[in-house]
């Protein structure tokens, strides 16, 4: 649970100032309540199993961005290289669900728009002129 993590968190800190305190040091200790940093601080990483799948992954990282309450857009590459039109087709109902931002780009050409469904697609050409629906 969220609340269980960010009061242990203010345990730590109020630890370790008591501590700093007690070297006879001016130094403060503050708890900006970033859960996500806290989370990286702990060097967690995903679990074996789901290494093993690139949907899996994405699946995660977007539900991770949720969990910490993350707001900013999460930028994907070329997922058409990793994902079949049946997962993409989950990512995007995923996404709906989660509704968190997500900014897909991928280096192809406006042939294979069908892949994208319902997508909000637009296609730049090579020399970033052209802008076409």
């Amino acid at each position: 649970d969220r609340h269980l993590l960010d009061a242990e968190a203010r345990r730590l800190y109020s630890n370790v100032q008591e501590i700093l305190f007690m070297t006879d040091l001016p130094l403060e200790v503050r708890y900006d309540g970033d859960i996500k940093r806290l989370l990286n601080y702990c060097k967690i990483k995903f679990s074996p199993l789901v290494q093993q799948s690139p949907y899996d992954i994405i699946k995660t990282d977007l539900k991770l961005h949720l969990e910490c309450a993350d707001s900013s857009c999460v930028g994907l590459s070329n997922v058409a290289n990793y994902l079949d039109s049946a997962q993409f087709n989950e990512l995007q109902q995923l996404n709906i669900e989660l509704k968190i931002p997500v900014l897909l780009i991928e280096f192809t050409e406006i042939d294979n728009r069908r892949y994208y469904g319902n997508a909000n697609f637009y296609y730049i050409d090579r020399d970033f002129v052209d802008w076409k629906l």
